[in-house]
């Protein structure tokens, strides 16, 4: 896979919490009492993934295009091979914020998810989690000014889903 931020989120949270470099006194409160489990959970997220499926790495709203007869995924850059079931994972906060459903439901009723191992979905998912909630808190980069709300928004669907699929200590 070749994903740069993807399976380190809460890692650099971690990491950053430790040197006392960084304030996480903003952190969701779930989060920052499950980080050392986040952080395990999250390393998972690649061996969870692997696949043989071509995958665009980056569905969300601004990279479909919908023509009268078709539906096409334009920016392709993070192309990759994984499992069939990567793409629908990684579209569904997108989906929810765009009006859609909850990602969750989605997931339980997708053909392509019924014989996925729910463990290998929520490595994803907490991966996911984790990569924008350390995103959004880095400086915004020049140029993007609205890269770190999304990001933010993003993290704030996928964690809230996140939390649905696990309970850590119980």
């Amino acid at each position: 896979m070749r994903f740069r931020h993807l399976g380190r989120g809460w890692t650099q949270l971690a990491a950053a919490a430790v040197a006392d470099d960084g304030d996480l006194a903003d952190l969701d409160p779930w989060a920052r009492a499950a980080l050392d489990d986040l952080t395990g959970l999250e390393t998972g997220w690649a061996a969870a993934a692997e696949g043989t499926t071509l995958a665009h790495g980056d569905v969300r709203a601004d990279n479909v295009l919908l023509a009268r007869d078709r539906v096409v995924f334009v920016d392709w850059p993070w192309a990759c091979v994984a499992k069939p079931w990567f793409d629908l994972v990684t579209m569904l906060p997108s989906v929810a914020l765009n009006g859609g459903p909850p990602p969750e439901s989605v997931l339980a009723s997708h053909p392509v998810t019924r014989d996925a191992d729910p463990g290998d979905i929520t490595a994803v998912v907490a991966s996911l989690a984790g990569m924008w909630t350390y995103l959004c808190r880095q400086p915004g980069p020049p140029g993007l000014p609205t890269i770190r709300a999304f990001q933010r928004a993003q993290g704030e669907v996928t964690l809230t889903w996140l939390k649905a699929r696990i309970t850590f200590g119980g």
